[in-house]
């Protein structure tokens, strides 16, 4: 299937390709009856082919509508009318599925802002996965700034994608019940809030283990130098008796003196060291 904007008798259309030209049934409940913007098309020849034209004088694309004026109402207002066509479509008895839910295909007109919606017969794919992906390419053309309006659209895109599908949380979303809007607003910033808190939380006790361990392994490091240091005193200690010890009395006593006060001195600045760590 082929859609392209052509030129008949002057004037630019919305041509479709290789569509279905033999089934009337959905065009006509369409041209007989007040179908609120969804748009049927007229059978036609264009270089030889059968092709099916649809006209859409006085619109423009929905993107170039979005993008003039990104906010919360009127993205609201373009949702909403596209959730209308597919109630409208199965209150005629018309397959949803044959609406053309993409966003480079979707129109507005001008002075009214009617969303204009192209139905094309045997189409036949998921109008709500369609709907899903307009949501998305809204959502990438935003700014993390635009905050209330992401989670609106966050809003309709869960209750759009939920499985299973509930029509009421749609049209509860949709039609701006504030409510129901600020409750999914509150909780999606709850729910973030606790997110960030628990990984500082997380953050900070990893923090501390890591001080704790580093406390433990410089206080181990300490210790060792401590016994090393007492050693090394008790070795110069030994060393300062051993004469006196062999019974080589000269001077013995200044020996065992400076060797008493290396010693006492020495283990008076380790005691101080332990307790000040």
């Amino acid at each position: 299937m082929d859609i392209e904007i052509v030129e008949v008798r002057g004037k630019r259309r919305i041509a479709v390709h290789n569509g279905d030209v033999n089934n009337f049934f959905g065009y006509n409940m369409i041209k007989n009856n007040d179908m609120g913007g969804i748009v049927s098309p007229e059978i036609s020849k264009l270089d030889g082919r059968d092709v099916q034209i649809y006209e859409l004088d006085g619109c423009r694309p929905l993107i170039d509508y979005i993008g003039e004026k990104t906010d919360l109402e009127r993205v609201r207002h373009v949702l909403d009318e596209l959730w209308e066509r597919i109630l409208r479509c199965e209150e005629y008895v018309l397959d949803p599925d044959n609406l053309i839910y993409e966003i480079d295909n979707i129109f507005v007109e001008f002075g009214t802002d009617e969303i204009k919606v192209l139905y094309l017969e045997e189409y036949d794919r998921p109008v709500i996965r369609g709907f899903c992906k307009i949501v998305e390419r809204i959502i990438e053309s935003l700014g993390k700034e635009e905050r209330e309006l992401l989670l609106f659209l966050y809003s309709v895109h869960r209750t759009l994608s939920a499985s299973p599908f509930n029509p009421s949380d749609v049209e509860a979303v949709l039609r701006g019940e504030k409510e129901y809007l600020q409750d999914k607003g509150k909780v999606e910033i709850e729910n973030a809030r606790l997110v960030e808190e628990n990984a500082t939380d997380v953050d900070e006790k990893n923090m501390e283990d890591k001080r704790e361990i580093a406390k433990k392994d410089e206080q181990l490091i300490n210790n060792r130098q401590m016994v090393s240091v007492m050693i090394a005193l008790l070795i110069i200690f030994f060393f300062a008796i051993s004469p006196y010890a062999r019974g080589e009395v000269s001077n013995q006593i200044e020996y065992i003196r400076i060797g008493i006060v290396i010693f006492v001195v020495g283990f008076a600045e380790l005691l101080v060291a332990s307790k000040i760590k």
